[in-house]
């Protein structure tokens, strides 16, 4: 697993392009680097684009994360705009509904215009 991460200013987001094969310690790794980045500038709007990614997980696992990532996100608290692979919008979907059932304010969009959108509004939900 690949990414990249970048910090759009103006508008107070950090992104993150993921490609390759996902795997759970390069993932945790990316999550600790946006931390840092959003500890280090002050912004919590959280892009993170998983369209060129190859994911093959069961539920269980989807089920289980969202719990993870509160921990390592709740000095953060980050709004949290995702954007999955084609053909993957079923398990993100149940991902998000986890997420936000844990607390973490997770949306998933099918385009990276409207998920950043979302995160330059004020809109809780």
């Amino acid at each position: 697993m690949n990414y990249e991460i970048h910090i759009n200013e103006s508008h107070q987001i950090i992104s993150a392009t993921v490609t390759g094969v996902w795997k759970l310690e390069h993932s945790d790794k990316l999550a600790n680097e946006m931390i840092a980045v959003s500890k280090l500038n002050g912004y919590t709007n959280v892009l993170i684009d998983h369209r060129d990614i190859m994911i093959n997980i069961p539920y269980f696992v989807a089920f289980k994360r969202p719990s993870q990532l509160k921990v390592l996100f709740d000095e953060i608290k980050p709004r949290i705009a995702f954007i999955p692979p084609n053909g993957r919008y079923k398990l993100y979907h149940f991902f998000e509904t986890v997420a936000r059932n844990r607390g973490i304010n997770f949306r998933i969009f099918k385009d990276q215009d409207t998920a950043n959108n979302w995160l330059k509004t004020n809109d809780l939900d």
